[in-house]
């Protein structure tokens, strides 16, 4: 309306001015975002910077007390982030204000920084970097230590924002490792949770268990309570060890709730959950057997809060059956099926597979459409995802700045791997042009693929 308004006014006098205008209007309405995307990010020579001194300098100039926010803090390799949504629902659900940090973004950038499941506005964004921005852009503040990174700016923001938002609860969700990752600038949090110890970023975390584990663990300080997932003795060791240094209470989720299956379809799972005399029959949207191992986690970890932030049966039924967390495990369409996950490491397409032998009988083809950064151990995910012979694995590539390039993947001793030579658009449009009501098709492999396909296949699919 506004373009079509400034048209109509100048268009008699000089179009030229017309395309000026517009190209300022838009500027100004997108400059936070514009900055924002104007840092370092990861993958970049610059945009990986261990350490916190950059965090806490910038928190220091914008004078935010972080000593007044109650936080969660959750790192692990695989289910952060299912393991916040459905804390952040649970609590919402009860009446509390909460706050919630992720990454990365799905439908918009603005997803990541939440309260009360409503996304930080782009008003509130460019309020908020007109506040950041000067600070950043004195070059003095950063001679010694460098000037932050995108990660970094966006935490500080966050943690800006709720420091002015101020709620109840703030859910927030490591980036790389715990120990030097940007949100590690908190203080003591009420909850550290650990989820899953696996083999990534080996180049930065350590090429052992142990050595990952150490980095995650570092988000545990002393005086808080730590809980951890279904972790191996040999990651565990490590966790309870920091524990115990920094006279932290330990526990494992294994200690509090047994969890039942009890069916899972296209649209949901149910589950049992028993612990001591509770008993909670459950369903929640979120699919594949890794989100019970999650969903006992948080059941767990509200045990552990009920002191602070008690919370009802009614609320945590509610808090499960209206949780959303798009681009795991989501299907897209369901005749015929298209399922788009965002798994990146051979664990979690293991429950990708464990999730179509349980729902697609021996009549189902199966056309897997790979698409990873070049940090992954892609071998690895191919192993897994060759479960059957019916599968095709069609490898492509996403725009990401760290894709693994068709041409750098061997795959001569693999008959059944196809180099798609399209871009991974190009790619998925081809294969359900010629999908049949036999095939599944499924897109996995990196979270950057959600980010550039969900909302086109959603179009797409249903429109």
């Amino acid at each position: 309306m506004i373009v079509i308004l400034f048209y109509n006014i100048i268009s008699k006098v000089d179009k030229s001015r017309l395309v000026f205008i517009y190209i300022k209007i838009g500027e100004k309405m997108n400059s936070a975002k514009d900055f924002i995307n104007s840092l370092p990010k990861f993958g970049t020579d610059e945009g990986f910077k261990p350490g916190l001194e950059r965090v806490s300098k910038l928190i220091n100039l914008l004078d935010i007390d972080l000593e007044k926010l109650d936080f969660i803090h959750v790192a692990g390799s695989n289910g952060k982030g299912s393991t916040i949504a459905m804390l952040n629902s649970v609590y919402y659900q009860a009446g509390y204000k909460v706050g919630r940090y992720i990454s990365p973004h799905v439908r918009t950038f603005n997803e990541r920084i939440q309260v009360n499941n409503q996304d930080i506005s782009d008003k509130e964004l460019e309020k908020l970097i007109k506040t950041i921005k000067p600070f950043y852009d004195k070059d003095k503040y950063w001679e010694d230590i460098g000037k932050p990174t995108f990660f970094e700016v966006v935490t500080v923001l966050a943690l800006y924002y709720f420091y002015l938002e101020k709620p109840d609860l703030i859910f927030l969700e490591t980036g790389l490792g715990g120990r030097y990752d940007a949100t590690n600038v908190i203080p003591a949090p009420f909850l550290a949770i650990i989820t899953t110890i696996t083999f990534e970023h080996t180049e930065y975390l350590g090429n052992k268990l142990a050595l990952i584990a150490s980095e995650k663990a570092g988000i545990i300080k002393e005086g808080t309570r730590v809980i951890a997932g279904e972790i191996e003795e040999e990651a565990l060791k490590v966790i309870r060890e920091k524990a115990d240094s920094v006279s932290a209470d330990f526990y494992e989720s294994r200690e509090f709730y047994n969890i039942i299956p009890i069916k899972e379809n296209l649209v949901e799972q149910e589950f049992e959950a028993n612990f001591n005399n509770k008993s909670y029959k459950l369903s929640m949207p979120l699919k594949g057997r890794y989100q019970l191992k999650n969903a006992g986690l948080v059941l767990s970890a509200i045990e552990l809060l009920q002191d602070e932030f008690p919370v009802s049966s009614g609320s945590i039924k509610k808090g499960f059956k209206n949780v959303s967390w798009p681009g795991r495990l989501e299907v897209i369409q369901k005749n015929p099926p298209v399922i788009l996950d965002g798994s990146h490491t051979a664990e979690g397409v293991k429950t990708l597979v464990d999730f179509l032998k349980d729902n697609f009988s021996n009549d189902y083809k199966f056309k897997i459409i790979v698409a990873v950064l070049k940090d992954k151990d892609i071998n690895a995910m191919i192993d897994t995802l060759l479960f059957s012979s019916e599968v095709e694995l069609i490898f492509t590539e996403n725009n990401s700045v760290r894709a693994l390039k068709a041409n750098n993947l061997d795959i001569s001793s693999r008959t059944s791997i196809i180099k798609s030579g399209k871009k991974l658009l190009e790619t998925v449009d081809q294969e359900l042009e010629l999908q049949d009501n036999n095939e599944v098709i499924c897109i996995t492999g990196s979270l950057s693929s959600i980010i550039e396909l969900r909302d086109y296949l959603l179009n797409k699919t249903r429109g």
